[in-house]
């Protein structure tokens, strides 16, 4: 049976459900990444609910659909959630171990003010302009060796090792990857992502992380305007693109198609996101995967039509020239 899609809201016979083996299974095919194997799922899907966390309102709203009363369905008794409690002295050292790598975070960018060909190359090849760098708190290390040395100085050799920007031996890891991208929570950079200049051989070289993985959305707190859509982004280039360029957004990014993470989903409950990844392979994986996640936390995503082989950044580039 096909039928437009109540997820995402479409007039389209973009959906389709059938019965196998007893089982409802239903698929949306327009783009927006629906899915799932049962009732209860197309249910819980249409109504902004998780299953896994919300198995009791689920049941609800499928009740409601049966015309019976929840009440009269033979559900055991609600358990409260098994959570590990964590030991106190466990919980400190992971808070001094966090507040450290913000401290050399910290000393990182004010060591690395956005200057020379960091800046050049974000302004006139990329067309951002000093003002929207700035407020991004964007960084070039302009002298390698400087750096190295002040943060040397500054901090215990491990606690460098540990953020991931001074490696064990004395090599400083952004040295070739010297634009700095923060991320940055409540005003606060926690986090800083490398990007190379020149040439490189695989795409993925363009980039340097820090140790422990990207913490979160690269300009997550937009997410505070809740008023209006978000705009996901692949990359803090095309983000900061979309920022100047497209009125009555929240623009947010990952580094990398492939880069979203389930628990980054949750802010944008009941919010629609504009998924505007690369048109290229990975990005539409990459949209396909994150849009059903976004569906599964009860956002509404929608699949930005991008312009042949242009990301946001070319694309606005080419509007604006």
């Amino acid at each position: 049976m096909r039928f437009p899609c109540p997820i995402h809201g479409g007039r389209e016979l973009s959906a389709v459900a059938e019965v196998k083996d007893n089982t409802l299974v239903f698929v949306c095919f327009s783009g927006c990444g629906a899915e799932g194997s049962d009732a209860l799922g197309l249910i819980a899907a249409i109504r902004g609910l998780d299953v896994r966390t919300q198995f009791r309102e689920v049941l609800e709203e499928a009740a409601s659909v049966a015309g019976v009363s929840i009440d009269s369905l033979p559900l055991a008794p609600r358990t409260r959630a098994f959570t590990p409690e964590i030991a106190p002295e466990v919980v400190e050292a992971r808070r001094e171990a966090a507040e450290g790598v913000r401290r050399v975070v910290g000393a990182l960018l004010d060591l690395c003010p956005l200057t020379g060909e960091g800046l050049r190359y974000l302004t006139e090849e990329r067309g951002l302009t000093r003002r929207t760098c700035e407020d991004a708190r964007i960084g070039f290390v302009g002298d390698p060796d400087r750096v190295l040395r002040v943060l040397s100085a500054t901090f215990p050799a491990e606690a460098l090792d540990v953020a991931g920007i001074v490696y064990d031996g004395g090599y400083l890891a952004h040295a070739r990857h010297p634009l700095l991208f923060p991320i940055v929570r409540g005003g606060v950079a926690v986090y800083v992502q490398g990007r190379a200049l020149g040439p490189v051989a695989k795409k993925p070289d363009r980039w340097r992380s820090m140790r422990g993985g990207v913490p979160g959305l690269y300009n997550a707190d937009a997410l505070e305007r809740a008023d209006v859509p978000v705009m996901l982004c692949e990359g803090p280039i095309d983000t900061l693109s979309a920022a100047q360029w497209v009125p009555d957004v929240a623009p947010v990014g990952v580094f990398g198609a492939g880069g979203f993470k389930d628990e980054w989903a949750a802010p944008m409950r009941g919010r629609e996101v504009w998924v505007a990844f690369d048109p290229d392979a990975a990005g539409d994986k990459g949209s396909a995967t994150t849009m059903r996640t976004l569906v599964a936390a009860g956002a509404w995503p929608k699949r930005v039509a991008m312009p042949s082989g242009m990301d946001v950044n070319e694309w606005y580039l080419a509007e604006m020239a």
